[in-house]
């Protein structure tokens, strides 16, 4: 009872600090959220990268390991069209298709070149020298990376469970097999991947479901089913979700404790639906849980919810977040969340939900200058 207590009392608090915080101006729209496992970032319209959090490994990019509870922008360069977070690395891709990260190389999650090895760049670094990148996705272990001509590319530990032949973890590898073109998007989950053709056709590649490398091996992708109306998809531990055209929600891999949302606890190798609206516009999968938008804006959660003060461990079917605010962008991983507001003066607000040392803390911020 006096955790709840206190989980209300914070709620109020940071409703009254958003009520002053519309009193600081106009702040910049934010277009793209990432969440690292201890820190966050934002892409902005005006093409600047804000990070803040635990900065340990140089992960913030901000040319030092201080931690920060308040966000702090990236050198001077508004370049940049995307961006990318895991554990303690960071991503971000310029206009001009090259790729850069920061934060920890120990085990070459950066894919720099061992020449110039070192274990933390606390600034940003380019990754190569090409500039034909389209996205790029850390997962636990490893980063994968589209390229503008439709092929993956990995980096980092554990490539075995990508690929069978050994090849250098420091920089950035095409994977093998014939069938590696014509992609059009990915997502990383812990061991594995998720892939849509040009087509619209998903596949997954990887260690998946824990026991199995698919169908196909580590040296294939696995085609998930013929459907073609995919929109978007998202993968968390050992799960993925994804949205079909008409807004249709679904789910499949493992179910323990209702990461897929379908009201059971039964793993599930095909896609299964996720209740009966069709109204979903976002999703995100991390760890053990899910969340995602409703085309209005509102924003709800399902599985092993960390942020969540309750008796209950885990949410098999979907629950709304407590707020009568609506949401445009958001970003997940294991023990974070972000959300940024729908409302058009408020877009350059964050809501940033972290688990701190076994307790949950929320903090409500304006990204300004």
């Amino acid at each position: 009872m006096k955790k709840l207590l206190s989980f209300f009392l914070l709620l109020f608090l940071l409703n009254d600090t958003i009520s002053q915080s519309q009193n600081l101006g106009t702040s910049p729209e934010v277009k793209q959220l990432a969440a690292g496992t201890n820190h966050s970032m934002a892409l902005l319209v005006d093409g600047t990268i804000w990070t803040w959090g635990k900065n340990s490994s140089g992960q913030l990019g901000d040319s030092s390991t201080k931690d920060r509870y308040m966000p702090v922008k990236i050198g001077t360069d508004s370049a940049w069209r995307f961006i990318a977070a895991g554990n303690n690395i960071s991503y971000g891709i310029k206009s001009d298709g090259s790729l850069w990260g920061w934060g920890t190389n120990k085990v070459g999650q950066l894919g720099i070149s061992t020449r110039n090895f070192k274990y933390d760049y606390w600034a940003p670094v380019q990754i190569g020298t090409t500039t034909d990148w389209q996205t790029v996705c850390p997962s636990i272990s490893f980063t994968i990376g589209l390229k503008k001509d439709g092929t993956i590319w990995a980096w980092g530990n554990r490539l075995d469970n990508l690929q069978e032949q050994e090849s250098n973890p420091y920089q950035p590898v095409k994977l093998t097999g014939n069938d590696n073109s014509n992609w059009a998007a990915i997502a990383a989950g812990d061991d594995f991947f998720v892939a849509q053709k040009n087509d619209g056709t998903l596949y997954t590649r990887g260690l998946f479901n824990n026991t199995q490398y698919n169908d196909g091996g580590k040296t294939a992708f696995y085609k998930v089913n013929d459907d073609t109306d995919w929109t978007s998809f998202s993968a968390g531990k050992q799960h993925v979700v994804a949205i079909k055209k008409d807004g249709s929600l679904w789910g499949w891999g493992n179910n323990e404790v209702g990461q897929l949302g379908n009201g059971s606890n039964s793993n599930a190798k095909n896609p299964v639906k996720i209740i009966r609206v069709n109204d979903w516009q976002k999703v995100t999968a991390a760890g053990d849980y899910t969340f995602a938008l409703k085309k209005e804006g509102t924003a709800w959660f399902w599985g092993k919810a960390f942020f969540k003060n309750s008796r209950d461990k885990y949410f098999t079917n979907p629950a709304s977040l407590p707020s009568e605010r609506t949401y445009i962008c958001l970003a997940a991983s294991s023990k974070t969340f972000l959300l940024s507001l729908q409302e058009e003066k408020l877009r350059g607000l964050v809501e940033d939900y972290k688990e701190a040392y076994g307790q949950e803390s929320t903090i409500k911020m304006f990204i300004k200058y």
